[in-house]
C-alpha cells in the first residue's frame, strides 16, 4: 500500500500542468481508492486470509540468528563481495588490456 501511495504522490505532481484541479485531486484519490479497495478485497478473501495466518504461523517457528552470528554472516558476505568486486575489476583491466593490445578497442584521446 506504501508503494501505491508514492505512485499516486508521483502521479498528482506529474498532473501539475492541468489547471482543472478535478484531473489534479481527483484521479489519485480515484486510484489511491481503487488500488485500497483491491488490497482489502485480497486480505479479507478467506484463502488469502488463510495463507496469511498460516506464514504468520511459519514465521514463528524460524530459529532466528542471534546478532552476533548476525554480525559475522554479514561481514562474511561484505567481505566476499569486496574481494569479487576487486576480482572482477582486475579481469575487466585484464581484458581491456588485452583487447585494446589486439586493436579490438581503441585508446581514448
Amino acid at each position: 500500500m506504501l508503494l501505491v501511495g508514492l505512485g499516486v504522490w508521483r502521479l498528482s505532481d506529474s498532473l501539475q500542468w492541468s489547471r482543472n484541479s478535478t484531473v489534479r485531486y481527483a484521479l489519485p484519490a480515484a486510484v489511491l481508492g481503487v488500488f485500497g479497495w483491491i488490497c482489502y478485497r485480497l486480505i479479507n478473501q478467506a484463502r488469502f486470509a488463510d495463507f496469511l495466518i498460516a506464514t504468520e504461523a511459519e514465521m514463528n517457528k524460524v530459529s532466528w540468528p542471534s546478532w552476533p552470528e548476525l554480525r559475522r554472516t554479514t561481514a562474511v558476505v561484505l567481505i566476499t563481495m569486496l574481494i569479487l568486486a576487486v576480482v572482477l575489476f582486475c579481469y575487466d583491466v585484464v581484458w581491456q588490456q588485452l583487447l585494446t593490445a589486439v586493436g579490438v578497442l581503441r585508446k581514448p584521446d
